[in-house]
């Protein structure tokens, strides 16, 4: 069967069996499981991954253990909790000196049984209990001719320790059940000492393991008063009460990983913390510092997480971008650390949140959702045409964070940013390289200038390449491929243009070049990097893997 009846595991019930036990429960609730049922059962998340990390404790001034679980859009920070015996619904209540699940469990304490489930056998077994009830997993029955009846090591009241190696203290009912169906079995029990406790009854008086109810250490079979009574008493509090058993594990904090980061530096610096991490929020705020093991776990973890916020990410761009015109959607997003141009101390990083469009590079201080938040919280900027961005070579490099690039707006001083891994630099190069390129193959820029005393205009595109007009009359002065441009040097606002019809190499070095200044107040870089980016187009054209180098 491997199902539960309010509380109590039925797997491995003949059907004599089960069916006596699902017609007393019929009789009792009267209908009402399925009710409280459908109004309380909800479909769990999907759980991608989950391990044990630390946490540091404020309170203790230590690290406690937490368990980690991440979910497809979110992750869990959960503590162990304690069942202190405060009501019958959290506590096992067993006679006076009983320790039936005590901290004590001494190799003298504890036993080994190992069972095999015949092919056409069963386990025999009934189990009440499990975390999800705030209480240990305890045998409720054992029912004859089972696996569990034919070893003779096992008695109602024995308290489920490991199952195949796996430590069931924390586990839930259903986690138990699982693990309770294999063919082999080792179980680890706590005994029960009927010597030391009298009659080895939990009686009526005290409260059992679902809030009421009795059952008895020595064998019975499944019509007997202590089963029949739990389940009565556990269908009458279903139909009674809606709330959730307690949990083995307490939740601390529930973190979004969408538009998410995960770091390892030390909050605003260069440094790398040791064996451990944490999640930059889309609001900018940050989770607890979560310890690992060694730097091997950091890595799987952080390249996990990565991932699914990327993944997570694409769906929210993807979504914001059905409502965008071409030149507003959005190419690519995510955190990035830019390092400020008057260091103070040590703390020379600042987080901010980059999304680069089709026209325009932008920084946020916190990650927009929507397609609002994209226009009216942007703390900055740039156009992307006449936009230069670099990777810093290792000899460049300002400090000890390696996976750094540049970027140099026209309009502005040059931004130095940090990216967390190497995948993600080379993921906002190939980003930031293919929107330049798009956006000097899809329009032209033109410039206003002087040359030789005239006013004139310098329009750069891929059709054209470089071409000079005056500006009155547009009236052509003269057009050169981008092939024939062999140098350029600029001084103050002039840039000097050098042609050549040599195939040499050192032509400008030779005097064998046609040169024309012109002068371009207050527009120089733009020019530059203009033309830095149409010709780089240019090679896209003929190259294509020329945006992923």
């Amino acid at each position: 069967w491997g199902r539960e009846v309010v509380g109590v595991a039925t797997f491995s019930f003949c059907l004599q069996e089960a069916q006596f036990v699902l017609a007393r429960v019929s009789s009792v609730m009267e209908g009402g499981l399925d009710r409280a049922a459908s109004a309380t059962v909800t479909t769990p998340e999907k759980v991608i991954h989950s391990g044990l990390l630390s946490m540091h404790d404020k309170l203790t001034n230590e690290l406690q253990p937490v368990q980690v679980v991440i979910h497809e859009r979110h992750l869990c920070i959960q503590q162990r909790k304690r069942f202190p015996p405060t009501s019958p619904r959290t506590a096992f209540a067993a006679p006076p000196g009983a320790d039936i699940a005590g901290d004590d469990q001494t190799p003298t304490q504890l036993r080994t049984v190992n069972l095999v489930v015949e092919e056409a056998g069963r386990l025999g077994l009934g189990i009440m209990g499990g975390a999800d009830y705030g209480t240990p997993t305890v045998i409720a029955q054992v029912f004859a001719g089972g696996a569990a009846e034919r070893s003779g090591e096992i008695q109602e009241g024995d308290v489920l320790i490991e199952i195949n190696g796996v430590n069931v203290e924390a586990a839930s009912f259903r986690e138990v059940v699982s693990q309770l169906k294999a063919d082999t079995l080792r179980l680890v029990l706590k005994k029960y000492n009927p010597a030391r406790h009298g009659s080895a009854t939990i009686n009526d008086s005290n409260p059992s393991l679902h809030g009421g109810g009795s059952f008895r250490t020595s064998r019975s079979t499944i019509g007997s008063r202590p089963l029949l009574h739990a389940l009565e008493e556990n269908a009458s509090e279903l139909r009674s009460t809606s709330q959730t058993p307690a949990s083995a594990w307490t939740t601390l904090q529930t973190i979004p990983l969408q538009q998410a980061c995960v770091s390892r530096r030390i909050p605003a610096t260069d440094k790398l913390q040791t064996n451990s991490f944490y999640i930059i929020l889309s609001g900018g705020s940050t989770s607890p510092v979560l310890y690992c093991s060694n730097d091997t776990e950091v890595v799987e973890w952080c390249s996990l997480l990565w991932s699914m916020i990327k993944s997570l990410d694409r769906v929210l761009t993807a979504d914001m971008n059905t409502s965008l015109a071409d030149p507003d959607k959005v190419a690519y997003g995510g955190w990035v650390a830019h390092r400020k141009t008057s260091t103070e101390q040590w703390k020379n990083y600042v987080m901010k949140y980059m999304v680069l469009r089709s026209d325009r590079l932008q920084l946020f201080d916190s990650a927009p959702s929507s397609c609002d938040e994209l226009t009216t919280t942007s703390a900055a900027a740039y156009p992307v045409s006449t936009t230069h961005c670099t990777e810093v070579q290792p000899d460049r490099l300002q400090d000890d964070w390696p996976h750094s690039f540049c970027i140099t707006p026209a309009n502005s001083q040059e931004l130095y940013f940090a990216a967390e891994t190497r995948l993600e630099l080379v993921t906002w190069m190939q980003h930031l390289r293919q929107a330049t390129i798009s956006g000097a193959l899809d329009r032209s820029s033109v410039f206003q200038g002087t040359y030789n005393r005239s006013n004139v205009e310098l329009s750069i595109s891929l059709e054209n390449q470089l071409m000079l007009c005056d500006s009155s009359d547009k009236s052509l002065i003269w057009r050169k491929p981008f092939s024939k441009l062999v140098a350029t040097s600029n001084t103050d606002d002039a840039v000097v243009f050098s042609f050549s019809d040599s195939t040499s190499i050192d032509a400008h070095l030779d005097g064998e070049t046609e040169d024309y200044e012109i002068v371009f107040p207050g527009h120089r870089k733009e020019v530059l990097h203009s033309l830095h980016n149409t010709i780089l187009a240019t090679v896209a054209t003929l190259d294509p893997c020329i945006t992923k180098c």
